[in-house]
């Protein structure tokens, strides 16, 4: 199997076993010696290597003197043509940390801001691989790309086969999954599903990678949740629904009883599998949503419209709830597409009808 990279640790700031790579971290002095008056203008976190070089020549022409001056820690995940750096520096006296790409073009390292996503490059696909699975899972360890399968001659379209991993009671458990990928000339590579892993020819059963549903949630919303009420029994009746995916596909289904309209409790399916009913921590609770008056098949309609929307990197979920803006208001349906620098939230009628749209950039 050729494992081509592993990234870092739920956030990149912390140390991880790394396949192929080399990770490098340097220091730098405390707090109170960087925000001195006569501290250097670049800081000692930086040294004189090719690589940090290229960061420093970034920073100053974004006119970041700040993050040059007050940098205490700059990791970097090193490959052979690609890095992720990491700086750790002081923003208004507080803690702040920077993730950067670098790339070897023509024999010269360049740092970049964003994530080059226009780049065909192995690195690319895997820190969107990353970046995709990391928000999912509670002990985030990795993303790995398996194979050579985001090499192809199509220019608009690939189907990777990727592991996401997380350590769980000092266990390694993974996911294999297969993402599509695909190109436009605005943003570049993005990742738009999941796809059903194939066996590829001259690949045993036991090494092809296994796919997480035979259909993902949107496309299977209602009968999951018909297997949800079906697993609980009674009458349930929601307060609460988000759809996701990625990684694994999971519903998370709050709910009341029917002689019960104050406690409230959630079960999560994942994959067909649904968790012991327990208290809901829902924040803000509304009164529970008719089952009449719900359908399903506004799952995938909402997604699909949301997928179009989205910016490169953003996490996607469909959720049903009741309108919070003005008291419990309104059934509504949601899509709502997020990322560390994005997030986008588009309400929608119960027909599916758009109503009202909030983005924030950070």
């Amino acid at each position: 199997m050729n494992t081509h990279l592993k990234h870092l640790s739920a956030g990149p700031w912390g140390l991880a076993v790394v396949l192929g790579w080399t990770i490098l971290i340097s220091f730098s002095t405390p707090f109170a010696q960087t925000m001195d008056k006569d501290a250097p203008a670049i800081s000692y976190a930086f040294n004189d290597s090719p690589e940090h070089q290229a960061v420093i020549k970034l920073l100053q022409e974004l006119g970041q003197d700040q993050i040059l001056r007050s940098a205490y820690s700059v990791g970097m995940s090193k490959g052979q043509d690609f890095a992720d750096v990491f700086i750790e520096y002081y923003k208004e006296e507080e803690p702040a940390k920077l993730e950067l790409f670098l790339f070897k073009e023509n024999g010269v390292w360049k740092a970049y801001k964003d994530l080059p996503t226009g780049k065909d490059h192995y690195a690319v696909f895997a820190t969107l691989a990353r970046q995709y699975c990391q928000p999912l899972y509670k002990n985030f360890q990795g993303a790995s790309l398996l194979g050579d399968t985001w090499k192809s001659d199509n220019p608009k379209k690939r189907t990777v086969n990727v592991v996401c991993s997380e350590l769980v009671d000092n266990q390694w458990q993974d996911d294999r999954l297969t993402f599509v990928y695909e190109y436009d000339e605005t943003n570049g590579w993005r990742i738009t599903g999941q796809s059903k892993t194939e066996e590829t020819a001259g690949q045993s059963p036991a090494q092809a990678s296994k796919p997480t549903t035979k259909q993902p949630v949107w496309g299977k919303a209602k009968d999951a949740i018909a297997e949800i009420i079906q697993t609980i029994g009674g009458n349930p009746q929601p307060v609460f629904i988000m759809f996701g995916t990625a990684g694994k596909d999971f519903i998370q289904f709050h709910y009341v009883s029917e002689n019960d309209e104050e406690d409230i409790q959630t079960v999560e399916w994942k994959n067909g599998k649904t968790s012991k009913p327990k208290a809901s921590r829902l924040a803000r609770p509304c009164p529970k949503i008719p089952f009449g008056d719900i359908d399903f098949n506004q799952v995938p309609a909402i997604y699909a419209d949301m997928n179009g929307k989205a910016m490169q990197g953003d996490l996607i979920n469909v959720n049903l709830s009741r309108r919070f803006d003005n008291g419990c208001q309104e059934p509504v349906w949601q899509g709502i597409a997020t990322s560390g620098k994005h997030s986008l939230t588009v309400t929608y009628s119960l027909e599916g009808k758009q109503i009202h749209t909030e983005e924030y950039k950070f």
